[in-house]
């Protein structure tokens, strides 16, 4: 079955490449303008997922748009924030306005977490990538 998926669509993006974000995007803005995977089909979510898990930097911003909307996963915060740190350690500049909206809105702690979280999994991200070279 073929599944359609569509691409993040992200209403500060030109702002980013401008070199204006992220500190001239309003936070409320930012997150509510964040659209993500639509599909709320778990194939879908499961396919990006995997590649989320495999390092791939869009797959990691779609991830979190997922579980920051709610899309096809539990909505979750922390998970959220989780995956879009690490697109935004990837270089993926949309993401990294966006985590710098969203910890505006959770608290320290949660940001704390979420942080160690991403940075676990980098961990173990970086040993078994050895592996597959």
């Amino acid at each position: 079955m073929l599944v359609d998926v569509v691409w993040p669509i992200f209403a500060v993006s030109d702002l980013c490449s401008r070199q204006q974000c992220p500190t001239s995007i309003e936070t409320e803005t930012s997150i509510s303008a964040f659209d993500v995977v639509r599909s709320k089909d778990t194939e879908t979510i499961a396919w990006i997922k995997k590649g989320a898990q495999q390092g791939n930097v869009l797959a990691q911003f779609n991830l979190g748009g997922a579980y920051l909307k709610g899309n096809g996963v539990s909505r979750d915060t922390i998970e959220a924030y989780k995956w879009l740190f690490l697109a935004a350690d990837n270089g993926h500049n949309d993401a990294r306005a966006i985590c710098n909206a969203l910890a505006k809105k959770m608290d320290a702690g949660a940001v704390v977490k979420a942080q160690e979280l991403a940075n676990n999994w980098q961990v173990d991200f970086s040993k078994t990538s050895k592996w597959r070279r």
